[in-house]
This record gives C-alpha cells, structure tokens and sequence, in this order.
C-alpha cells in the first residue's frame, strides 16, 4: 500500500474510535483487484510479445513516470 493509502487508512480508523470499520472493506478490495489485474494484464502482455520485457523495465506499470536511464 502507498504512503497515502496508509494514511487515509489510518485517520478513518481513528476517526472512527475503532479498529475495523465497513467502508475499509470496499476500497482495500478494489485495490486487491486493481493490483491483482494489473500483474495478469502484464503477464498476458509478456507472454503475447516477448519485447515487452524491455517495456517493463523502462516504465512503470501503474503511474506514467519519466522514463528509467538504462545503461
């Protein structure tokens, strides 16, 4: 989970007075899901074509960044 994530998590839980609340439940697994289909997304990709192993070492999977300096 992100530093963010964390954060958010933890003000709705003390927020809240107690450690488990129902509206974690929604948003912990929507992300359970987003990660989880993004692995499988990549995975199919690399398996399809296998150039796509280069892709993935120079940009990230979830957030566009600036590209990494391959040396």
């Amino acid at each position: 989970m992100s530093p963010l994530a964390n954060v958010v998590t933890a003000a709705a839980l003390f927020s809240a007075n107690r450690i488990f609340t129902w509206t974690i439940i929604g948003p912990v697994l929507l992300t359970i899901l987003f990660v989880g289909s993004t692995r499988l997304t990549e995975q199919i990709s690399l398996s399809k074509y296998p150039e796509y192993a280069q892709y993935q070492r120079r940009t990230s999977a979830v957030i566009p960044w600036f590209p990494k300096n391959l040396k």
